[in-house]
């Protein structure tokens, strides 16, 4: 598949919906997986931070809802209170030969205002 930048920021109580689309159809029985990294700051060219290992996406595939990644770490840079972060996937692009995409959002907890760190993620399949 292919690497899907983000950024990790405080959140509106809302959340803001993006959608992950993939180069190809998978089909519903596929395993999918995800890694990624963390940098100190907003930029690409910061020092990682954190290297979110090899996991198995954690979905349901029948709904379309469930953790695409869950993120809670001591290398976030905050005052004091747990930093997290959690990808969700609301729903899936389904049609009769595959998933195209995912339409997730992402919460936050603990991040301070003015605190953004770039990330990405690559998301592989067993197909």
């Amino acid at each position: 598949m292919s690497e899907f930048p983000f950024f990790i920021k405080e959140m509106a109580a809302s959340g803001e919906t993006n959608k992950i689309s993939f180069d190809r159809k998978i089909s519903q029985k596929a395993k999918l997986y995800v890694t990624g990294k963390v940098h100190a700051t907003q930029s690409i060219f910061s020092d990682i931070m954190l290297n979110i290992p090899l996991t198995p996406v954690n979905m349901s595939v029948s709904n379309g809802k469930g953790a695409l990644i869950d993120i809670s770490s001591a290398f976030f840079d905050s005052i004091g209170d747990s930093i997290s972060a959690r990808i969700l996937v609301t729903s899936v692009d389904l049609s009769p030969d595959g998933i195209s995409a995912f339409n997730i959002v992402l919460q936050t907890k603990n991040i301070l205002p003015n605190d953004m760190y770039y990330s990405t993620l690559n998301i592989y399949c067993n197909e």
